[in-house]
């Protein structure tokens, strides 16, 4: 079974719509661009011819020749060009041209003797035919350009464009005008966002850590405390005083749970020590042995219902540095009796040096108690049940039936049994999980080695437990 992958953090889930938001701007942006130039021939005309010069200039000042480029060679009728440079002297300034027919002749000397290549300057400019008709689509531009020092003149004419320069003219334009823009700004833009959005989300990064440690609390039966409210914004506010009221009324929930749970068992077991004394009066048989049981197991059930309600009152009034190895031998010695009565091996290993934790005594022999009950219970006649403590870790082993993997996280349900027909009423591996949980440890059964189940108990060593005040 794969592992479902992680929901994105808030953060990131805004960058990633800032940084889309923002893509989408720019696709919107170029899309603007070309529809705009490709409606508009004339300005689209422009931008060839402009970007035409640009590349013809910088050649012919690196002393390349252009008229030898393809676009001039294989379209003489639709590309022309011719390149001046006004500091050389009078014939000397034409540099180089190609398909010179298509461009308008150079005026003669005017009656003011000026020399007309001195009076050229920047336009575009629509052209007719050689033959005096009109056209819409022959374009031309008299374009300057300083290269090196060099002032050169281009005027470059276009009549149709069949090679499509437009495209590439198009291109740089888009990357001038658009890409690089945003190539910077949205970047910038993003991490700006990115340390806003961190900036706004803390108060809420710090709610969430607050609400962490009331699940945290409420596990470890420590009070709950409200959440803080001051330097909130009024949304965050109404979130913190809802969580609070909430916390409030769950936190009075439990103790009526604690309460009523504790009261009930105490008005029990009154009446219940009552029928036992008048049971143990009636004439021995199997009807008296069988309500005697009965009346055992009964009690045994109220006194788990009472240690379960009181768990959390105990664990937080009575905890202290507790030696582990000492309680599961005092465990361990207090149930022999049970076992030899049971014709059953009780076997405990341990190290000689203590094993610290911090924790109530109490309420950790129940969990090591109410696991031996349970191993002595399903373990058959002759049968060895092993405690042992190793490290940070309670060890119950059994030879009994094992716990089958599908029922395994059920085991520790309050009131769940695999077996209607067995001893006990689902109670005391659950309070066995609530005693960890107190002690911020866990209990986990597996499969025992030799057969037979084996509960472990984890507890956290004294160095790492959360103290007093938590």
């Amino acid at each position: 079974m794969t592992a479902e992958p992680l929901p994105l953090t808030l953060v990131r889930l805004l960058t990633t719509r800032v940084l889309s938001v923002a893509g989408i701007a720019v696709l919107l942006l170029l899309t603007f661009f070309m529809v705009h130039y490709l409606r508009s021939p004339d300005e689209l005309s422009q931008i060839t011819l402009e970007s035409e010069a640009e590349t013809i200039a910088d050649a012919v000042a690196e002393g390349d020749d252009p008229s030898k480029w393809t676009l001039f060679r294989d379209y003489p009728h639709a590309y022309g060009f011719r390149v001046f440079e006004k500091s050389r002297p009078p014939g000397q300034r034409l540099l180089a041209q190609a398909n010179p027919s298509l461009l308008p002749p150079v005026p003669q000397t005017g009656p003011d003797q000026s020399d007309p290549i001195l009076r050229l300057r920047e336009r575009f400019e629509l052209l007719a035919l050689p033959d005096g008709q009109r056209s819409t689509n022959r374009w031309m531009l008299t374009h300057r350009k300083s290269v090196s020092g060099r002032g050169l003149w281009v005027q470059l004419v276009l009549f149709g464009d069949p090679a499509w320069t437009w495209r590439t003219a198009l291109g740089s334009e888009m990357l001038v005008h658009v890409v690089v823009p945003a190539g910077v700004l949205v970047p910038a833009m993003t991490l700006m966002m990115l340390w806003l959005i961190r900036r706004a989300l803390l108060p809420v990064q710090r709610i969430a850590q607050e609400i962490a440690a009331l699940g945290d609390a409420a596990v470890r039966g420590a009070p709950l405390r409200p959440l803080v409210s001051e330097g909130l914004t009024r949304d965050l506010r109404e979130i913190v005083r809802a969580v609070n009221a909430m916390t409030g009324r769950l936190d009075e929930t439990l103790a009526r749970e604690r309460a009523f749970a504790a009261d009930a068992a105490h008005e029990l077991r009154t009446p219940l020590a009552v029928l036992r004394l008048q049971v143990a009066e009636l004439p021995q048989g199997p009807v008296a042995e069988r309500l005697d049981e009965e009346l055992a197991a009964l009690a045994h059930l109220v006194g788990q219902l009472l240690r379960f309600a009181q768990a959390e009152e105990v664990m937080a009034s009575e905890r202290r540095a507790v030696d582990v190895v000492e309680v599961a031998r005092q465990t361990c010695e207090e149930m022999a009796l049970a076992a030899v009565r049971r014709q059953q091996e009780l076997s405990f290993v341990a190290p000689e040096h203590p094993v610290m934790v911090s924790g109530n005594p109490m309420l950790l022999g129940v969990a090591v108690r109410n696991l031996l009950e349970n191993a002595l219970r399903v373990s058959p006649p002759g049968g060895v049940v092993t405690v042992s403590v190793e490290g940070d870790r309670v060890t119950v082993e059994d030879r009994g039936p094992g716990v089958p993997d599908a029922l395994k996280r059920r085991v520790f349900d309050r009131l769940w049994q695999a077996d209607r027909r067995r001893e006990g009423a689902g109670i005391g591996l659950a309070l066995v999980r609530r005693v960890m949980q107190l002690h911020q440890g866990s209990v986990r059964v597996e499969d025992g080695p030799g057969g037979g189940a084996r509960f472990v108990l984890q507890l956290v060593p004294l160095a790492s437990s959360p103290s007093l005040s938590d």
